[in-house]
């Protein structure tokens, strides 16, 4: 009798101990993140309990992750907004869609990223954001900032923004005030911006420029971009 009760003892104890090594070492939560340039570049959102349908692609056009989570307002509260990279969330509306849709903004190494949830689809996206500019990628407030076959100096109406986060000078100013990793050089008094950007010009072995090449020049109109030789 003794030995069974001893039997009983020790195959509770390593149940308990089975549980608690679980619960105190073992990791079953799911990392998301993002890629940008393949797997050079990888920026990490959260480890998060609960995710399902998480879905990375990868590819040279357009890096994303694409989640589910049970609760939406948590996850931005607890995830999201705490998180040491996040810059700025913008309430933008699609002029064609006619919507609006909230974007939180995050950088990382020199590199923008954004994070929105889809209310058709029930789905959060994250990419890296940005434009390409000639032989360069960068920094703006959302993927395919602008659209359009546009030459530089030509302008580039505030209307034909895909999203709306600026309409003015002051707007995209304030946007890059907000940046530490992502340098940009701010002229008041000229209306205009120099911003860094990804070369692509040695793929795929390119590099981040360091001498602001770009240029953005800003009117009423609109803005316009000049990149340097």
């Amino acid at each position: 009798m003794k030995t069974k009760r001893v039997i009983v003892f020790v195959l509770i104890f390593v149940l308990v101990s089975a549980v608690l090594f679980y619960h105190l070492f073992s990791d079953n939560r799911t990392t998301i993140y993002a890629y940008y340039l393949g797997q050079e570049a990888q920026f990490e959102l959260a480890k998060a309990e609960n995710v399902s349908r998480l879905r990375v692609v990868t590819h040279y056009d357009d890096e994303h992750t694409i989640f589910r989570v049970p609760d939406k307002e948590a996850f931005i509260e607890e995830y999201v907004l705490t998180h040491s990279d996040f810059v700025v969330s913008y309430e933008l509306y699609h002029s064609g869609a006619e919507y609006y849709r909230t974007f939180y903004i995050f950088e990382h190494d020199n590199i923008l990223y954004g994070l929105h949830y889809n209310d058709n689809l029930d789905i959060f996206r994250m990419n890296h954001i940005g434009a390409y500019i000639e032989d360069f990628y960068v920094p703006f407030p959302t993927i395919n900032f602008f659209e359009g076959d546009y030459q530089e100096v030509e302008t580039i109406p505030w209307k034909d923004i895909r999203w709306e986060p600026w309409e003015s000078f002051e707007d995209a100013a304030a946007f890059y005030e907000k940046l530490s990793d992502v340098q940009s050089m701010i002229d008041y008094e000229e209306k205009t911006i120099r911003l860094n950007g990804y070369d692509y010009t040695g793929w795929p072995q390119g590099s981040f420029s360091d001498d602001y090449p770009v240029i953005l020049r800003f009117d009423d109109e609109g803005f316009s971009y000049e990149v340097m030789d």
